[in-house]
């Protein structure tokens, strides 16, 4: 009996610290003192072993076990409802894991109607044909954003600008490499 002793002021020390330092409600205290083990399995239980913090664990555990359990994530939630928004998260998780062409597809599909010249989509098109070494294409989406504010100080505007030099446009490289 004398060995667990120390073992239960350890527990109750530690309820009681964790309680004072996140200024919990004062029946904790009362509860922790008076009923130093039942009260200190209380108190754990109630604050950690949480239903939200533990799905919320489980869910970071997963999406590092499985590197592509975002993406599938983001598959299901785009057939439940295609839409622009779920088309670009889906594509930017292509991007991420280096699925470039199945991104482009996706990104050129949200450039339909009221959205054909937004140019945060654009410039992740810029993104991914400069990844494909597709400076044809690069130089192409570029030109229709090229004098765009949006574009003016994006990091794609580099990938733009050695599109150019590759295209044998080297007076446009250079003005673009000079107003960076």
């Amino acid at each position: 009996m004398i060995r667990i002793l120390p073992v239960l002021f350890i527990l109750q020390g530690f309820c009681m610290w964790h309680a004072i330092t996140n200024r919990v409600e004062q029946k904790w205290y009362w509860i922790i003192m008076f009923l130093p083990v039942f009260g200190s399995v209380i108190y754990l239980y109630h604050h950690f072993y949480n239903k939200d913090k533990i799905g919320a664990i489980s869910e970071s555990v997963r999406g590092a076990v499985n590197s592509n359990y975002r993406t599938d994530e983001l598959e299901e939630t785009m057939e439940f409802s295609d839409s622009i928004l779920n088309r670009t998260n889906l594509a930017n998780a292509y991007v991420d894991n280096g699925r470039y062409e199945e991104a482009i597809e996706l990104y050129k599909f949200c450039l339909i109607d009221f959205n054909s010249e937004n140019v945060e989509t654009i410039t992740k098109l810029i993104h991914c044909y400069f990844q494909l070494s597709n400076f044809v294409e690069v130089v192409n989406y570029g030109k229709k954003i090229e004098d765009k504010k949006g574009f003016r100080y994006a990091t794609e505007r580099i990938e733009y600008a050695w599109s150019l030099y590759e295209s044998n446009e080297l007076k446009r490289a250079e003005k673009n490499f000079k107003g960076m």
